[in-house]
């Protein structure tokens, strides 16, 4: 999985999408703003989406809920091409958020991609006040999918929002 985390603000807001494989813009607060962010991009792309096979939504919701919300390993490894950058992935936001746990939210078909919009939640005790704290960030991924295995995935996420509430609830 390539990542993407956003986190210069100027950068942010001057973003736009030439391709399904560029970077959204990503400043968005909410899950709407991200919903009319996704749709804006595609359509400044010419892209009209379409309906996810039965079979591709399978594969999705799998990775997501059994790879992901479960820790399968298995699930992950059921991908070869993306399994070793996912399992570093998942050990690193796990590492940070022991209780992650991944929502999908809507998925589309742009192109040849799936595009899965999702909304990430987890929390961890705060190193100054031993408090537990709570994070959201919603995020895209856009994944291309050959016979139910997952051959590619690229995430995008608002990093920087991210980093803004974890500083402020620890300095």
């Amino acid at each position: 999985v390539q990542a993407t985390q956003t986190n210069n603000a100027e950068a942010v807001s001057s973003q736009k999408a030439t391709t399904p494989d560029k970077t959204i813009a990503s400043n968005v607060n909410t899950k709407d703003k991200f919903e009319t962010a996704v749709k804006g991009a595609a359509q400044t792309q010419g892209i009209t989406p379409t309906q996810v096979s039965p079979k591709e939504e399978k594969t999705v919701r799998n990775f997501y809920e059994e790879g992901w919300n479960k820790r399968d390993v298995s699930v992950l490894q059921a991908h070869p091409q993306i399994a070793q950058e996912c399992h570093k992935e998942l050990i690193k936001h796990t590492e940070k958020f022991p209780d992650l746990q991944i929502n999908v939210n809507s998925l589309q078909k742009r192109n040849e991609k799936v595009w899965v919009n999702w909304t990430a939640q987890g929390s961890r005790i705060s190193e100054d006040s031993g408090k537990k704290i709570q994070q959201t960030v919603d995020g895209l991924t856009r994944m291309k999918i050959n016979d139910g295995e997952i051959t590619s995935a690229k995430a995008t996420w608002n990093d920087r929002r991210l980093q803004q509430n974890l500083n402020k609830i620890s300095g």
